[in-house]
């Protein structure tokens, strides 16, 4: 059986015969496309608030569902039917849908209600309609109508008697009765009760001749008098002995009970020895040498609860959203306010939010940036408290007199701050930096890092050195784009700041301006943006995940929403929603800010590349799925001093997809050093102009960059 849309639609609701059901469910486990489907078809079929197509528009036929649900179109209709539903979320929900629905219908039977089996009855007159109701054709000499013979009803529309609907629970009613009265004329019927002088497992022992013990101390089997199960060893005993022992020996890791206390069938207790070589009750077997005492074989300890995590923190924040990552869920949830927070605890603050962490220990308050994704970490090699920080921005504030410090690890780099004085100000901000060329594996430590102190003082230091910076002052720590930056002063000596850990004085200086994500709070906001950020707040449920709150702003008419929804899905990454929104979106800003955030995220997961495809796939049928992979893996400059692959990239500029023509004139932006102007670059006709100079620059010269000079 082939692999079909409508064959998974049709697996899904369990409709196919059990060997069918196995062949495709062998098929859909082997294919991660197959798997990827069917998981979204769960999805949209749950998805509340779906917009429905334009019939006139792209919208499918009704009729041609139909016929496509009952398997009556050609293969090449069939076909059609599915790509659509394959691009498009709504088709895909409403024709799952309907195939519920018809399997649910056409597959149970139809219940009729006792009023709307009255009412049946009261519209028919001794089984026939009224002739009221049939409407009469009009003709110039009507014939005349014969009365009609009474039309019986059909048998599913008769109303039953009583005795025949009470006969199902009647027979079972009258066998157990039968069988309660068999019982007190003969005892032995009642399977469920054991006979007197029965042990435990409900027969009779037969008693053992001291004679017929054998030589080896073993007493031979006997059977019961009267019952024996098949594959049942039965023990003898005599009837003032005790009862055997049924529980099994203990497991060869834990240490045995020397001595057991049973009771006998008679009520008296008397000792078994149950580390004996027979197991045997005492009294009935000859004594035997006493066993040679075994070694303590040590026990191993039981598993046990994982260790408790101490608290580290309080969510002081009383508005904006905190995202935590839940180990048992597997996603991230809103975190409520004033909860504390534990260590090894990973955040997320959405853009654009704020939230704020009374730290323990008397640590820096610490106010987490709209766009942070960080964890609380403890006993680093810097400090008993810190952060590991992967994207975004920390402000740590002193509260206490008292010189305080603090950790922050990015990357593999540990750093330590004292904060000398109540009042100081240290931001801190790691920027990942996105790598260029097809499937490029990612550098240790590929990030830019910066720390700007805006009052008071803070000593920073690294492995290996440490440097003290004033109010005013700020210093990049590492930059891996950066390598060497000779200073005009001959005396000062050059900085080469893709050094991991590397602090020197010559690096801090002074800057210019505060950037406004240290400003504290002025409260001035626009009546639109508090509108914005009020709303998105009240996106996020309680103990719903993030993910699923935020999928229905992906088609949010208003760019801003879907911005930040964009932002932060890939905080989170949540790849699969990115990839829809490169796909749905109306908006540029919106589509390319998801294209970012899955560039950034390609070479920090490769694990997950063969699911990422199969989810580009899905959304981007044919070659465009190729297309937009290597557009999201960026061209380097190799790549665009190559022919084909300069070819390549210029003839995506005229691509009818949006999310394709735009990343590629954003490549050709940054390769030909025109990226800060591609924002002025808004109206078609001036990139309508700069795609036909590029064309006519690679038609020239065959390539985007021209070739090095050979050495």
């Amino acid at each position: 059986m082939r692999l079909t849309l409508r064959t998974l639609l049709a697996y899904l609701e369990d409709e196919l015969k059990p060997s069918e059901s196995k062949e495709i469910g062998q098929k859909i486990a082997e294919s991660p496309v197959a798997t990827s489907l069917a998981q979204r078809i769960r999805e949209v079929m749950r998805r509340r608030r779906l917009s429905a197509e334009d019939l006139n528009e792209t919208g499918l036929d009704p009729n041609l569902v139909a016929e496509y649900l009952d398997g009556s179109l050609t293969p090449q209709e069939v076909a059609d039917v599915e790509r659509v539903c394959l691009g498009s979320d709504a088709h895909l929900a409403e024709v799952a849908a309907c195939h519920q629905i018809l399997t649910l219908v056409l597959g149970e039977p139809i219940e009729i209600s006792e009023s709307s089996r009255e009412r049946m009855f009261a519209l028919a007159d001794d089984g026939t309609v009224a002739k009221s109701d049939i409407p009469m054709p009009v003709t110039s000499s009507p014939a005349p109508v014969e009365q009609a013979e009474p039309t019986p009803f059909p048998a599913h529309l008769q109303r039953n008697s009583r005795w025949q609907s009470a006969l199902p629970l009647l027979i079972p009613v009258v066998l157990i009765g039968m069988w309660v009265a068999l019982i007190r004329f003969d005892p032995s019927l009642n399977f469920f009760a054991a006979a007197p002088g029965d042990g435990e497992n409900g027969m009779t022992i037969a008693a053992a001749d001291p004679d017929d013990i054998e030589e080896n101390g073993q007493a031979p089997d006997f059977v019961p008098q009267q019952k024996q199960e098949p594959d049942t060893v039965s023990i003898s005993a005599s009837p003032g002995d005790p009862e055997p022992g049924i529980d099994p020996p203990p497991p060869p890791d834990m240490p045995e009970p020397e001595v057991t206390v049973v009771e006998s069938v008679e009520g008296k207790t008397n000792p078994v020895v149950a580390n004996s070589p027979t197991d045997e009750p005492a009294g009935n077997v000859p004594e035997t040498p006493a066993a040679q005492p075994q070694p303590a074989v040590p026990v191993p300890p039981l598993p046990g609860k994982p260790a408790e995590r101490k608290t580290v923190g309080r969510y002081r924040s009383t508005a904006g959203i905190l995202l935590s990552f839940d180990e048992t869920k597997r996603g991230w949830y809103p975190v409520p306010y004033e909860l504390e927070l534990l260590e090894q605890t990973s955040l997320v603050v959405p853009v654009p939010f704020s939230a704020i962490l009374e730290m323990e220990n008397e640590a820096p308050l610490l106010d987490l940036k709209g766009g942070t994704k960080a964890q609380l970490i403890t006993n680093s090699q810097a400090a008993d408290l810190g952060v590991r920080l992967h994207e975004g921005r920390v402000v740590l504030e002193a509260l206490n007199p008292q010189p305080t410090s603090f950790a922050c690890k990015t990357g593999t780099l540990d750093w330590r701050f004292e904060l000398n004085e109540s009042g100081t100000r240290v931001g801190i901000e790691m920027e990942p930096l996105q790598v260029y060329g097809a499937e490029q594996s990612l550098p240790e430590n590929y990030f830019r890092l910066t720390v700007i102190v805006t009052s008071g003082a803070v000593r920073l230091a690294s492995e290996t050195s440490q440097v003290t910076l004033s109010e005013g002052q700020e210093i990049v720590l590492h930059d891996p784009t950066r390598s060497i930056q000779a200073s005009a002063d001959p005396s000062v000596p050059a900085v080469d700041f893709s050094v991991p850990g590397m602090l020197k004085p010559e690096m801090v200086h002074p800057y210019d301006l505060t950037p406004d994500w240290m400003k504290p709070e002025s409260g001035i906001i626009s009546t639109i943006q508090q509108m914005y950020i009020d709303e998105f707040a009240t996106r996020f449920r309680p103990g719903l995940p993030a993910a699923e709150s935020l999928e229905p702003l992906l088609e949010d008419p208003r760019p801003r929403m879907a911005q930040y929804t964009v932002i932060c899905l890939g905080l989170i990454d949540h790849v699969q929603d990115l990839i829809k929104t490169m796909r749905v979106s109306q908006f540029e800003d919106a589509r390319l800010a998801a294209a970012s955030e899955v560039r950034l995220w390609l070479p920090r997961h490769p694990e997950q590349g063969e699911e990422y495809l199969s989810r580009l796939e899905l959304s981007f049928p044919g070659d465009d799925a190729d297309q937009l992979d290597r557009l999201l893996w960026g061209f380097s400059t190799d790549d665009a001093r190559d022919p084909i692959a300069s070819q390549s990239l210029i003839g995506l500029l005229d691509h009818d997809r949006p999310i394709l023509s735009e990343l590629a004139f954003l490549e050709m932006a940054r390769l030909t050093g025109l990226e800060e102007s591609y924002k002025a670059l808004i109206t078609p006709t001036q990139r309508r102009a700069w795609t036909n100079r590029w064309k006519r620059m690679v038609r020239d010269q065959g390539t985007i960059l021209p070739a090095q000079a050979d050495e």
